[in-house]
């Protein structure tokens, strides 16, 4: 039992870590902050929302159904949570996504995915969110029965349930969309996308083992998890007689008061553990996918054009010039950031004079073997837009003239939120010049005239139709979408007269027709079940090209717009989306395959009246089935909206530690904050050895408003500053006694795509145990500067300092200046940090310029001015009126850095001291709504290079949080 407990104990604390590590690196580094406007909450009987204002009707249009959710999800799982959920909507990406975190606290994302996206086939984005969080916060919540896994439990700060540590990814996000899809009878496991992957991976053979079910490096490889493990989900219950109940069962044992490994409560449910029935699982789809295959050929066989580009990952629409001459699209890789690129529609030859090189090879060696040449040589890019700081250009669209493209990037918006952007690239120069800012548009279609585009807007979320000026980049709405019928891809007719646009209603996306002004909206093309979208129109403005899913797989037609019937363009196994007409009958389009998306081109005269082909729903998982017909979930009403206030509250105490050459010490801090991180407190306490930081502090930050409001109260006892090491002069630093006092600041912070501004002003006063009084103002202000391109990233920081202050009978000032400049080469990192501080203090006071130690851990270091942190080296190892450092780090894909550095003061009488060493360092940004503040943890070991200690070797471990 001892061992037991241990194992669990270590797999919790490591599983809480690795849970903000995880959650911080999908977020790129910096988490993103909440709106700043004015947050509201209301209730239901299980629920409470946090949202903003701007998102009231989509918030009160999912709480109204929530308590339906409620009880659909509970009698499926068989369970359901007793406290209340906390459910918090927002917007930070401007994306579709939703999540379920430890609390259980349900995190919503209003912004409705395209019919392109896994998740666009739904009867509201709303809904299947909802649904899918949900089921999540019901089956992980269940309780152990055993009374040991409890109590281990019940002892982490971080709420942690006993599933979530035991049931792998594909289980867990399998299981929530099988849920998905029996409580709405839509989504992923009704849905087009979910057979199209899987029996395009079967008939490639790429089908994920059930290792990588749970994440690979491949196309798709996270979202194999939701795709194939809800299928092997079905499969099971399929393979059980349709018995659904086994799933619960299945949960029952592995939480059941007998310990039981997630296998052995597989196994005793359905008969074998999970690997064995994975591997009949993956035989029987790739089954039903080749049975698929042979109904294609029996119906006449794959008709899908001629190879234009082999590409991978997830290659962007393409778009082709009025003349047909050219072709935009945009090229994306798994390490690389997309760049968009210009191409002939002309397939690219060998030029005469490469041939006579290559046949000059073969008639030096005649024994050597040409290659075969079976596919296209990759097209010469004639102009590329390379990403700005790693976010990349997308929905290319060429303007009339054929020299300028409408294209989109995300940008940064306030709290490093992101929103797409409107831009006109000028190819063959390479300008760019920005339309919107902090518009939200998706994608745009330029009118005849090229003054101004109809566009997709999705803000607060819906997804409306806009009319952009393309000179000034003031936006109309001319057509209003609704959050579960969001508009998708318009384009302009070739006369300016009338829009063609796509619509999601009642689980399905629709043409629709309007004039340019958005009146007269009405429905495109038949009424048969099937999907429509991605339409574009062909020369002539007499018909459509468009995808479809007609059959149960995407397909290309073409639709007459007078008549409004329809034909196939295209018969494939996979998918065929985004066509992209040419004025010379042709039609550029992407091909599914499971490195990702291939270029494809055919021809209009290539169409056929023949019916396409209608898949066998038997054919499952291979093939889509008819979802069943699930009411709409009941309505309740809403508790009195009120304002968030200072909102809820969650309390988690966290460890300190700091250690270093001088000695070391230990402590514990409570913190306080609300889900959206407005109020935030955290009060400390640390003791441990003389060498150590030792006392006791309380800090407040409100974030409600810029500048943000930071407050701090403490009782702090420092490092003894050095006699044997350090100079001639070795005053003791008045932090060698006890410090009481408090500080005020005032932080205002802005940033973008290029750079990030940092101002910060405050004021302290405290007495120290001799009986000075201490006051002082300060001001920093941090500048950072960023390029990227491909691999190759370039940063640049300058950071001001300046204070003035009293300390005793003696007045002084205080100023540093630093700065960095940083390069990374594909793994590769260079970075120079240097810094010059001085001080007028008096020679020999307490407020020289001392060198070494840690920062402060107990109070900002902005109060500390004449301290410069330095782990390696004692306090006071350097001491004087003026200090100079550099240090040069490099980084090479392991998991710390190896560092040089140097430091020098003026009046110490030595040379400059210097040291080498490595380190390992990990900042996590805050997480309010996971209970997690910022943390910063430093683990080095560096080796003294100068006397008296040359030689030695200094080790330092520290761990800091900030509210």
């Amino acid at each position: 039992m001892g061992l037991e407990v241990f194992r669990l104990k270590r797999r919790l604390l490591v599983s809480c870590f690795l849970l903000q590590m995880l959650c911080t690196a999908a977020l790129g580094g910096q988490a993103p902050g909440f709106s700043t406007g004015a947050w509201k909450r209301v209730e239901t009987e299980h629920f409470v929302f946090f949202y903003p204002e701007e998102l009231t009707d989509w918030t009160h249009s999912i709480a109204r159904r929530m308590e339906g959710v409620h009880d659909r999800v509970g009698e499926v799982v068989g369970f359901v949570p007793e406290e209340r959920i906390k459910v918090l909507v927002d917007d930070p990406f401007n994306a579709p996504n939703g999540a379920m975190y430890s609390g259980p606290l349900i995190y919503l994302w209003p912004t409705p995915p395209t019919p392109r996206s896994l998740t666009g086939e739904n009867r509201g984005w709303a809904e299947i969110v909802a649904v899918h969080e949900f089921a999540h916060a019901a089956h992980l919540t269940r309780p152990s029965r055993n009374p040991a896994r409890r109590f281990l439990i019940s002892l982490v700060p971080v709420p942690v349930f006993d599933i979530m540590q035991r049931a792998p990814r594909w289980l867990r996000e399998g299981y929530a969309t099988y849920i998905e899809g029996e409580v709405t009878g839509s989504g992923r496991p009704y849905g087009v996308w979910r057979p199209a992957v899987m029996r395009t991976w079967a008939l490639e053979g790429q089908l994920p083992t059930y290792g990588a079910m749970n994440f690979s490096g491949g196309y798709y490889g996270g979202s194999m998890a939701y795709l194939v493990g809800s299928a092997f989900l079905e499969w099971l219950i399929e393979r059980e007689d349709g018995n659904d109940e086994v799933l619960v069962d299945f949960w029952r044992r592995l939480t059941a008061r007998q310990r039981r490994s997630m296998s052995g409560a597989f196994a005793g449910v359905f008969g074998a553990s999970p690997t064995e029935l994975y591997g009949d699982f993956r035989v029987d789809v790739t089954e039903r996918a080749l049975a698929m295959r042979d109904a294609l050929e029996a119906a006449g066989g794959v008709a899908d054009g001629s190879l234009f580009q082999r590409l991978s990952w997830t290659t962007g629409d393409p778009a082709v010039s009025p003349d047909g001459e050219f072709l935009a699209v945009a090229l994306r890789s798994r390490t690389v950031p997309s760049r968009l690129v210009v191409m002939s529609t002309t397939p690219d030859t060998l030029t005469e004079a490469q041939r006579q090189y290559r046949d000059a090879i073969y008639e030096a060696d005649p024994e050597d073997v040409r290659p075969v040449e079976r596919r296209p040589r990759p097209q010469r890019r004639l102009a590329t837009l390379h990403a700005t700081n790693g976010r990349g250009y997308s929905k290319p669209a060429f303007l009339p003239d054929g020299e300028h493209i409408l294209v989109v990037r995300n940008d940064l918006v306030e709290n490093s939120r992101s929103r797409p952007d409107l831009f006109e690239w000028a190819w063959r120069s390479g300008d760019l010049r920005r339309i919107t800012n902090g518009a939200a548009i998706r994608e745009a279609s330029p009118a005849p005239d090229a003054s101004w585009a109809v566009g997709v807007q999705c803000l607060h979320g819906k997804c409306n139709l806009v009319r952009i000026d393309l000179v000034s980049g003031e936006i109309a709405t001319i057509a209003q979408g609704e959050p579960d019928r969001p508009y998708y891809h318009p384009r302009v007719s070739p006369d300016g007269e009338s829009i063609v646009a796509a619509k999601q209603q009642d689980g399905l996306w629709r043409l629709v027709r309007m004039d340019a002004d958005g009146s007269n909206e009405r429905y495109l093309g038949p009424d048969d079940g099937a999907s429509r979208f991605d339409a574009e129109f062909v020369e002539g403005s007499s018909e459509l090209v468009l995808s479809s899913t007609v059959g149960g797989i995407h397909n290309l037609e073409l639709l007459h717009l007078a008549t409004e019937r329809v034909r196939p363009l295209t018969r494939v196994l996979s998918a065929a989306v985004a066509p992209a007409p040419t004025s010379s009958g042709d039609v550029f389009f992407l091909a599914l395959h499971s490195r990702g998306w291939d270029l494809r081109r055919t021809a209009i005269a290539e169409a056929t009246p023949a019916p396409p082909l209608r898949v066998d729903a038997s054919l499952a998982p291979a093939a889509p089935k008819p979802g069943p017909t699930v009411p709409p979930l009941a309505e309740t009403e809403l508790g009195p909206v009120e304002s968030y206030g200072l909102g809820p509250r969650y309390y988690v105490p966290l460890p300190l530690f700091d250690g270093s050459v001088q000695g070391w010490s230990a402590g514990l801090a409570l913190r306080s904050v609300d889900p959206i991180g407005n109020l935030a407190w955290h009060v400390r306490g640390m003791y441990g050895s003389s060498g150590g930081w030792r006392g006791g502090s309380a800090e407040l930050l409100w974030r409600g408003f810029q500048p943000w409001i930071r407050i701090q109260a403490f009782g702090a006892e420092g490092p003894t500053a050095i006699g044997s090491e350090g100079p001639t002069s070795t005053d003791a630093s008045w932090l060698d006694d006890d410090y009481l006092g408090g500080a005020a600041m005032l932080e205002v912070r802005r940033g973008g795509l290029s750079s990030a501004h940092r101002l910060l002003v405050g004021g302290s006063a405290g007495r120290l145990s001799a009986g000075q009084n201490r006051f002082l103002g300060f001001a920093e202000y941090g500048l950072g500067l960023l390029q990227m391109e491909g691999r190759r990233r370039f940063s640049q920081s300058l950071g001001f300092y300046g204070a003035i202050g009293r300390t005793g009978s003696f007045n002084w000032t205080t100023w540093r200046v630093s700065g960095s400049a940083g390069a990374r080469l594909s793994r590769i990192g260079l970075n120079v940090t240097g810094l010059i501080s001085g001080t007028d203090a008096p020679s020999g006071s307490a407020e020289i310029l001392t060198v070494g130690g840690t920062q402060p851990k107990l109070f900002h270091s902005g109060i500390t001015p004449f301290r410069v942190a330095q782990p390696a080296l004692p306090v006071g190892t350097l001491r004087g009126d003026q200090v100079r450092i550099v240090q040069a780090e490099m980084t090479g894909g392991l998991p710390f850095k190896t560092f040089f550095w140097t430091g020098d003061a003026v009046g110490d009488g030595r040379d400059w001291y210097r040291l080498i060493g490595l380190e390992f360092e990990r900042s996590l940004a805050e997480m309010s709504y996971l209970r997690l503040p910022s943390v910063r943890a430093r683990l080095g070991l560096a080796r003294m290079l100068s006397d008296p200690n040359k030689g030695d070797w200094r080790f330092w471990a520290t761990v800091v949080y900030r509210p």
